[in-house]
């Protein structure tokens, strides 16, 4: 045990003389005279100035990462992070470069823990299972999208967006969640092409809307906040509103999916933040829809079946799936989110059921 504890000792110090030496060697090449910064060529500071902007990369991509995982402890170690970085931007506008280049180092070692806390709170199983909950909304709300504009380019990248979605759907249920996990990349990357082009077609008035929507729910909830509140409605606030300005900027930028996605956490942010003043719905509840839903389904899976309707089988497929998320979700304890997808399903009955006329 001691040798052990020894050993962490010296790793660490090891790792500490080399982050040393590495500032060290980045200081003798970036700075041959560091004791003035009358020294400093534009070739020293364009280096510094590329050091510390990739530094902000890597802390955009791993932001991505860590509210995907909803990690409280990594989103505390990527705001230190984060006041890191800003500080090696300030320093490198002072032109204080040893300085802006050590903070920088600190800030991607930041991010770097940031991101290891994501992926352990954040287990393979349990990230493909909360993406297959998040794109089956954006599916929906996309499919939905393409069917009004009647783009048939769109509406083929849908359908096989669906078909990789279902395929990934049964690689999850054999427990190989990194296939699944690339086929809802895939999906996801189809979803964005079907979704930009109904957006150059006009869709940017209506998701614009949807947006100033969420604003206002964003809105209520920060004037309905008690000053008192708990510093979790604060910070579940806080996060509503950030979600909501990336949800502009995608917008501003041409990524409507994105601009959805955000948009989405900005709104059920917003909710949890306010309570929304409802009960909580009881497993029993949810447990007896269910059961209707069984009985609705099979009068619409004996019509679909005597039928030639490819759209009627992809819908009522697309229930049967939402009806097994509902299923294990309320397994998992998640009594809302089985009656989300719940409701979904039911809609999903509906639409193979017009399907059929």
């Amino acid at each position: 045990m001691n040798t052990a504890k020894a050993g962490d000792g010296s790793g660490k110090t090891a790792a500490r003389l080399v982050m040393a030496a590495a500032t060290l060697l980045f200081a003798a090449v970036l700075l041959p005279a560091a004791s003035t910064v009358l020294a400093q060529t534009p070739e020293q500071i364009d280096k510094a100035e590329e050091y510390v902007q990739q530094t902000g990369e890597i802390l955009m991509r791993v932001r991505d990462i860590v509210d995907e995982s909803e990690s409280a402890r990594a989103r505390r170690v990527l705001a230190e992070a984060k006041k890191a970085y800003e500080s090696s931007r300030e320093l490198l506008a002072r032109e204080r470069l040893v300085m802006a280049v050590q903070l920088s180092q600190r800030a991607r070692e930041g991010a770097r823990q940031a991101e290891r806390l994501a992926r352990v709170d954040l287990a393979s199983g349990e990230r493909v299972r909360l993406r297959l909950d998040r794109l089956q909304e954006l599916y929906e709300a996309v499919r939905e999208r393409a069917v009004e504009s009647g783009d048939e380019q769109a509406l083929r990248f849908v359908r096989e967006a669906e078909r990789q979605y279902a395929n990934a759907r049964e690689q999850f249920a054999q427990t190989n969640f990194e296939i699944a996990l690339n086929l809802l990349k895939s999906c996801e990357t189809l979803l964005q092409r079907a979704a930009r082009l109904v957006f150059e077609q006009g869709d940017r008035q209506r998701l614009e809307s949807d947006l100033d929507r969420t604003e206002e729910l964003v809105a209520r909830a920060r004037d309905q906040l008690d000053p008192g509140a708990d510093r979790g409605q604060a910070d579940l606030l806080a996060r509503a509103e950030d979600n909501l300005g990336r949800a502009r900027a995608a917008l501003a930028r041409g990524a409507p999916l994105i601009a959805m996605e955000h948009a989405r956490r900005a709104r059920g942010l917003a909710r949890r933040a306010l309570g929304d003043g409802t009960p909580s719905p009881q497993p029993e509840a949810v447990r007896a829809q269910i059961d209707r839903w069984e009985q609705r389904r099979e009068a619409v899976a004996a019509a679909v079946a005597e039928s030639d309707s490819e759209p009627a089988v992809r819908a009522l497929r697309r229930a049967e799936n939402q009806r097994d998320q509902a299923e294990r979700a309320l397994r998992d304890g998640d009594v809302e989110g089985a009656l989300r997808l719940l409701r979904a399903a039911h809609d999903s009955l509906a639409r193979a059921e017009d399907a059929l006329h």
